[in-house]
């Protein structure tokens, strides 16, 4: 169900930026350094907008990995410790009477 609604939020994205690019065809100038370049402002919005969009996922791929790396190291601790407790339960009690 989570799936779903985030296809259809992102479809919905899609679509507006998508509407705003054919609604602001007007050209604009971009100076760089040593060129001007001359684009309709939808193209710049949607290119500055995928940009924006691979560099945010980038970013939480890292953080993902991470956490993922993290979290495997964490669970071969518990798997040691968990087999540590059951080795310790099998020992026998020893009374000091």
């Amino acid at each position: 169900m989570f799936r779903f609604i985030a296809f259809l939020i992102s479809l919905v994205v899609v679509l507006l930026v998508f509407i705003f690019t054919l609604e602001n065809l007007d050209p604009i100038t971009i100076n760089f350094l040593v060129q001007n370049l001359q684009l309709p402002l939808g193209i710049v919005m949607l290119i500055c907008f995928v940009i924006g969009a691979l560099l945010g996922l980038l970013f939480s791929t890292s953080l993902v990995l991470k956490y993922r790396r993290r979290a495997k190291s964490l669970a071969k601790k518990v798997v040691v410790a968990e087999q540590e407790v059951a080795n310790l339960r099998q020992l026998p009690i020893k009374s000091s009477h």
